[in-house]
C-alpha cells in the first residue's frame, strides 16, 4: 500500500470517527503536492497532473495545486485546459499578481486576447509595475495592431525589469509596425547588446540596418548570425544578397605588425615541466580544420627539422616569411617548404618542426588558410605561439595538421585569459589556472581523447580554449606564477575537473546528464546564498528563471547578466527547418519537456511532428537543436504559443506558432561554475576553498618541478 493511499484511508477513517481529520487532510494534500512536484522533475507530467488533481479533491482551494497543474497542462500542449485551471486559481482569495499574470500568458498562448487583457489588467491592479505582466499586456496590444500603446507599456516594463532581453526585442516589433526602422535598430541593438547569443534578434537587426542602407553594419551582424547558424539557408541567402551592397571585409593577420609586439621572456617552463602536444586551429569537435597552406615567421633565428629524425633541414632568420603546402606526388603526400624570395627550400614526406634557437624568448607567428566547399580557401587570423610548431600531413582531410609543442606552464598561461575574463577576482583566476593545468594533464594521461589525431589535446572548447601568446597579459603571468605546478587530483591521478561559464544557480551532477557518468566528485552544488531555496515545483521553476535570486553566480561587475538569465523567442517554422535536416518529422506540432535535474536543467525533450517524433537526451543536442543558433544552456522552461487553425481544416483547433524560452546559465553546468567562483572569491573564499566547494573529496597539490 502506498503512503498516499494510507493517508487517504486514514483521513476517511478519522473523519467517520469524528476525530482529527483536519490534521490528516492537510498532510495528505501536502503529500500529493510533493509527489506531483517530484513526478514533474522526473518527466512524468501526466502522473504529476493526477497528483495535483488528487490534492484538489481533498482541498479544492489549494492554490499550489491549481497553479502547478496549469503549468503542467501548458507543457502538455493543452492551453485551453491550462486556462481553465489557472482561472480557478485566480478566483481563489489568496491569488496575487503572479497568478493573474500566469493566466494572462496562458490566454495569450491560446490566442484569447480579450481574456489575456483582463488577466493582465488584474495583475497590474495588484502590482502596477509587474514587469512580466506589462510585457504580456504589450504583447496583447501588438497582436491587436496598437504599437503605440504597446510602446508605453514596454517602456514601463523596461524600468521594472531592466535585464529582460524580451522587452527591447518586442519594442523593435512595435517600431516595425510603426515603420520606424531607426528606432527598430536602436531597440534591437539593445537586445543584442544585452545577449550576444540572441541570434534571432541579431538577424532582425541586420535586416533593419539594410533598410537604412547601413550595409556594413548589416553585414557584421548577419555574418555573426551565419557563424552561429551556418546551416540555416535563409541566413546564408540573405548574406549572399548583401554581398553586392557590402563586400566582405578582408580577413587575415599582418605578420610584420604582429611580430613587432615582442612577448615577454617566459621562465615558466624551467625545470622538468611536462610537455604537451596541442592541436592548433581545431573545430568545436576538437578535429583539425582542413588547411590548404600554412605560413609562418619567427622573431628570432630558427631551424626547420625533420620531426622523426631530429635532423636539421633548413635555417631561417628573424622576420622571414616561410610557407608549407601539402602536395601529392606519386600517390604519396609530401610537404613543400618555401621561403619568401628564396623559392622552394625543401620537400619532406615526414612531419617538420619549426624550432626557435631560444624558445623562451621567441614567438612563432602562424597564418593559415582554411579550405571550404572542396576548393575555395580563405586566409584566417594569425596565431602567436611559444615553444615549437610541428606541421604534418593530415590524411583524414587531405590537408595539413598543426601541433604546438609547449610545456604545461606556458600552455596554462595561454589558457587562463581565454577561459575566464582576466579582470576577474584574483582567487577565482587562481582556481581557473589550477583547473586548466589539471584538466590538460587529465586529457593527456587519462582520457587520451585525441590520440588518433596525433596530439594530446586540442585548442578549442572541446578540451579548453588555448590562445597562446595572444592571450598572455601581465596579470595572467602573475596568476600562472602564483599557481605554478598546482593541480587537482583524485585517487592519485589528475582530476577530471571540468567547468562551465555559469550554472544559473546550481551545478549539475555528472549522473544528471545522459552518457556522462557519475564521478564521485561531480556532484550538484547549490550557488544560492542565505535562506534562498532552489525551485522544487513547475511554478517555482518558472518564477525562479524570471528572477535574479541571490547566488554566487548572479550578475555583478564580473558576470554579465545574460550569463545568469536569458530569454528567447523561437519561431516554430525555424525550429521545423532545423530539426527537419536530420529527421523527417513533417510539420512541427509540439515540444514536450521531459526529465529535469534537481536544479531544473532539462535532460530530455520530445519532438512531435505530423510524420513522427523523437526524443533528444544529449545535452549538446538540446542546446544546439532548439534554436536558430545555440541555447546558452539546458536550464530553461518554454511556453508555446498558438493561433486558431483556419476554418474547415479539421483538428486540432490550435496550431503552434512560436515558443518563448526563459533560461539561466551558460554551459553544461557540471563541475566549477566560473561565475560562481568569481562570486565566491568576492565573498572572501581562497582558490583552494573554491575548488573544494565544487569538487568534493579531491586533493590539491604541487607537481615536483
Amino acid at each position: 500500500m502506498s503512503a498516499l493511499l494510507a493517508l487517504l484511508l486514514a483521513c476517511g477513517t478519522l473523519a467517520a470517527a469524528g476525530t482529527a481529520a483536519p490534521q490528516a487532510g492537510p498532510r495528505a494534500v501536502r503529500s500529493f503536492l510533493l509527489e506531483g512536484h517530484g513526478l514533474y522533475f522526473r518527466g512524468e507530467h501526466e502522473a504529476a497532473l493526477k497528483s495535483y488533481a488528487a490534492a484538489l479533491r481533498l482541498d479544492p482551494g489549494s492554490l499550489e495545486a491549481r497553479i502547478n497543474g496549469g503549468v503542467i497542462l501548458s507543457e502538455l500542449g493543452r492551453p485551453r485546459d491550462a486556462v481553465a485551471w489557472l482561472a480557478k486559481a485566480a478566483a481563489l482569495p489568496s491569488a496575487g499578481a503572479d497568478v493573474f499574470d500566469a493566466l494572462g500568458w496562458a490566454d495569450l498562448a491560446g490566442a484569447d486576447l480579450q481574456g489575456a487583457r483582463r488577466a493582465f489588467a488584474e495583475a497590474l491592479s495588484r502590482s502596477p509595475e509587474h514587469g512580466h505582466a506589462l510585457l504580456g499586456l504589450a504583447r496583447v496590444e501588438l497582436a491587436g495592431g496598437r504599437p503605440a500603446e504597446a510602446l508605453l507599456l514596454l517602456d514601463r516594463a523596461a524600468s521594472a525589469s531592466p535585464l529582460d532581453t524580451l522587452v527591447p526585442y518586442f519594442k523593435a516589433k512595435a517600431y516595425a509596425l510603426l515603420d520606424d526602422p531607426a528606432k527598430q535598430v536602436e531597440s534591437l541593438r539593445g537586445a543584442v547588446s544585452a545577449d550576444s547569443f540572441f541570434v534571432e534578434a541579431r538577424e532582425a537587426l541586420a535586416l533593419a540596418q539594410s533598410r537604412l542602407k547601413n550595409f556594413a553594419e548589416a553585414w557584421k551582424h548577419l555574418s555573426k548570425a551565419v557563424d552561429a547558424a551556418p546551416k540555416t539557408k535563409r541566413l546564408k541567402a540573405q548574406l549572399d544578397q548583401l554581398r553586392f551592397a557590402a563586400p566582405a571585409p578582408a580577413k587575415g593577420g599582418n605578420p610584420a605588425a604582429a611580430l613587432s609586439v615582442q612577448a615577454a621572456v617566459s621562465d615558466l617552463g624551467q625545470g622538468k615541466v611536462p610537455l604537451l602536444r596541442v592541436g592548433i586551429g581545431t573545430n568545436m569537435a576538437g578535429k583539425p580544420v582542413a588547411r590548404a597552406a600554412v605560413s609562418w615567421s619567427v622573431n628570432a633565428p630558427f631551424r626547420v627539422r625533420d620531426a622523426v629524425t631530429g635532423k636539421d633541414l633548413a635555417r631561417g632568420e628573424p622576420g622571414q616569411m616561410w610557407s608549407v603546402r601539402r602536395l601529392v606526388q606519386k600517390r604519396r603526400a609530401v610537404l613543400q617548404v618555401s621561403a619568401a624570395g628564396l623559392g622552394t627550400r625543401l620537400q619532406s614526406s615526414r612531419p617538420i618542426v619549426i624550432r626557435p634557437d631560444d624558445p623562451s624568448r621567441s614567438v612563432i607567428l602562424v597564418d593559415f588558410e582554411a579550405c571550404v566547399d572542396g576548393g575555395r580557401c580563405a586566409l584566417q587570423a594569425d596565431r602567436r605561439l611559444r615553444g615549437e610548431l610541428e606541421i604534418a600531413s593530415y590524411p583524414a582531410k587531405r590537408s595539413l595538421k598543426l601541433i604546438n609543442r609547449i610545456n604545461l606552464e606556458d600552455y596554462t598561461h595561454g589558457v587562463i585569459a581565454m577561459e575566464m575574463p582576466i579582470g576577474s577576482p584574483l582567487e577565482a583566476l587562481k582556481a581557473q589556472a589550477t583547473l586548466a593545468r589539471s584538466h590538460a594533464l587529465h586529457i593527456k594521461t587519462v582520457t587520451r581523447r585525441h590520440r588518433k589525431e596525433g596530439f594530446d589535446l586540442c585548442d578549442s572548447q572541446h578540451c579548453q580554449v588555448y590562445g597562446g601568446v595572444g592571450a598572455e597579459t601581465a596579470r595572467s603571468l602573475e596568476i600562472a606564477r602564483a599557481t605554478r605546478g598546482m593541480i587537482v587530483s583524485y585517487g592519485g591521478k589528475p582530476g577530471h575537473v571540468i567547468y562551465s561559464s555559469n550554472c544559473g544557480g546550481r551545478t549539475q551532477s555528472g549522473s544528471d546528464l545522459t552518457g556522462w557518468g557519475g564521478l564521485p566528485y561531480w556532484r550538484g552544488v547549490s550557488e544560492l546564498q542565505g535562506s534562498s531555496d532552489l525551485p522544487d515545483s513547475p511554478w517555482a521553476l518558472r518564477l525562479w528563471l524570471r528572477s535574479i535570486p541571490p547566488a554566487y553566480c548572479k550578475p555583478s561587475t564580473s558576470v554579465h547578466a545574460s550569463h545568469f538569465r536569458w530569454a528567447r523567442v523561437l519561431s516554430f517554422a525555424d525550429l521545423e527547418e532545423k530539426l527537419g535536416r536530420s529527421r523527417r518529422i513533417g510539420r512541427l506540432m509540439a515540444l514536450r519537456p521531459g526529465k529535469r535535474s534537481p536544479g531544473g536543467n532539462l535532460n530530455s525533450l520530445k519532438v512531435i511532428g505530423t510524420r513522427g517524433g523523437f526524443t533528444i537526451t544529449d545535452e549538446m543536442a538540446l542546446r544546439s537543436q532548439l534554436s536558430v543558433g545555440s541555447l546558452r544552456s539546458t536550464l530553461f522552461v518554454l511556453d508555446m504559443e498558438y493561433l486558431p487553425k483556419p476554418a474547415g481544416k479539421g483538428p486540432p483547433a490550435l496550431i503552434p506558432t512560436q515558443a518563448i524560452l526563459y533560461g539561466g546559465g551558460w554551459g553544461h553546468g557540471v563541475g566549477m561554475c566560473q561565475s560562481g567562483a568569481m562570486g565566491r572569491a568576492e565573498a572572501g573564499q581562497t582558490f583552494q576553498e573554491i575548488i573544494k566547494a565544487y569538487f568534493h573529496g579531491v586533493d590539491i597539490s604541487r607537481l615536483p618541478y
